[in-house]
């Protein structure tokens, strides 16, 4: 289902990454542009979160247990991704607006915290939980431009009849990202989150876990 949506899907890698890089590059050389994305407080938050003397790399000292922080990143997660998809109803704005500000927002970390010398502990701890995270939440919005479309453009078919024929057919694709970004909250918890593993060893396994997920949608399915 996901090659068969492959151009929603890539409009929807693009709305991610172009935002993201821009804002990034932008953010890095000039950091005091985080602040037209977020209050003050939040960029202080970030520094914290990403200081290598920070015991728990990602979070605040005082933000809980893992289990605690596995629970709400599953929550946080699949917050975003439900409305990377659902806001497809709205014509696809929905959906554009979400990719290209969770893109924008990502980025602009990313460039931040670049900016301030925190990069050597920012890039191992997202590296790994990302190969699930960001390609779930790609396949939830490809899934919501899809449901967009189904509305703007319904074809022959009455505009109802067609977004419900949408909806069975993204139903697949957003359960599968459910279960990746599950994946993923496991990972951010235990793994990406954890100071003692050194960064070879997370972008090992940032790699390894890239090339499983490029291998299981690039893979030719098996005819019965």
């Amino acid at each position: 289902m996901v090659r068969a949506h492959r151009w929603y899907v890539l409009v929807a890698a693009l709305l991610v990454m172009i935002p993201a890089i821009a804002l990034g590059v932008a953010v890095a050389h000039r950091p005091d542009l985080i602040l037209s994305l977020v209050d003050s407080a939040t960029v202080d938050s970030f520094g914290r979160m990403y200081d290598p003397a920070n015991p728990t790399t990602g979070r605040l000292r005082d933000a809980g247990t893992n289990w605690s922080m596995f629970g709400y990143y599953i929550g946080n997660n699949i917050g975003i991704a439900f409305q990377c998809y659902v806001s497809g109803i709205l014509f696809g704005i929905g959906s554009l607006y979400y990719l290209a500000f969770n893109g924008a927002f990502g980025g602009a970390i990313a460039g931040y915290v670049t900016s301030i010398g925190f990069g050597g502990t920012f890039f191992p701890f997202i590296a790994t939980h990302s190969a699930f995270e960001v390609t779930a939440i790609v396949l939830s919005g490809a899934a919501g431009l899809r449901i967009g479309r189904s509305v703007l453009l319904p074809g022959r078919l009455p505009r109802l009849a067609s977004l419900q024929l949408a909806a069975r057919e993204t139903s697949v694709i957003v359960f599968g990202a459910a279960v990746m970004l599950v994946i993923a909250a496991a990972i951010e918890a235990f793994w990406s989150s954890a100071a003692w593993v050194d960064p070879v060893a997370k972008f090992s396994g940032a790699g390894g876990c890239w090339l499983l997920v490029a291998i299981f949608f690039l893979r030719r399915p098996r005819a019965d």
